[in-house]
């Protein structure tokens, strides 16, 4: 299973355990490629008949203009119904790194929705979020698994009362790159890597985004098949 970072290596593996699989069992291993570029991992993967699967991030962004009139994507939003001249940089990435099958397959492809596109990637082993990891997990998560992970804040940051209230309040608020932004900044001292770690230990069933749900039940029966 390749992942991009230390924060899916922590987390994948505890929501494969949440859902029943024993990975060590079935021969899985999550691969983290601290990076984006699954290019030459699929490569050497199917010459070597290794079934795999990709997870990435959706990275959703808007088309800005510099002053210099280039095309330049912003990062860091919530996407909306009423957004225009956006687009998902995982879906981007994934169409560099499979275009001759998007360019034999599916003529249509640009003009589908993120859905449906994201579901054509899945169906070769692809599967792609919708924002960040961190972010899609928040933004999943029910009420109580909120608190938990507000807890999980309160007791690792280095940070007081002040800084615990706004996080609890962004999370609520729906500000989840607010978030991201306190776990990963200097003055709380946390880190992704560290926050993922603590919060495998108390992670639930209803934290897992669906893209992660389908990924591991799809390698899950391509290694039982």
């Amino acid at each position: 299973m390749f992942v991009e970072g230390v924060s899916e290596e922590y987390l994948v593996t505890r929501f494969s355990e949440i859902m029943g699989f024993e990975l060590d069992r079935l021969g899985l291993v999550i691969c983290n490629i601290n990076s984006t570029n699954f290019t030459p991992y699929c490569q050497f993967a199917k010459a070597l008949g290794i079934p795999f699967v990709v997870i990435t991030d959706g990275d959703y962004y808007h088309d800005i203009r510099t002053k210099d009139e280039e095309d330049k994507k912003k990062f860091g939003d919530i996407a909306s119904d009423t957004d225009t001249g956006s687009g998902f940089d995982g879906i981007d990435r994934s169409v560099r790194m499979c275009k001759k099958y998007i360019d034999r397959k599916h003529d249509n492809f640009c003009d589908l929705d993120f859905i449906k596109q994201k579901n054509i990637f899945a169906k070769i082993g692809i599967f792609i979020g919708e924002y960040t990891f961190e972010v899609d997990i928040f933004k999943h998560a029910n009420s109580g698994d909120k608190e938990i992970i507000c807890s999980l804040f309160n007791q690792l940051t280095s940070g007081g009362e002040k800084q615990q209230s706004s996080f609890k309040e962004n999370l609520i608020n729906g500000d989840y790159y607010k978030c991201l932004s306190q776990i990963e900044s200097s003055y709380s001292e946390i880190g992704k890597g560290r926050f993922a770690q603590r919060l495998a230990d108390k992670a639930t069933s209803t934290m897992i985004p669906q893209y992660i749900l389908d990924a591991i039940n799809k390698i899950v029966s391509k290694v039982r098949r």
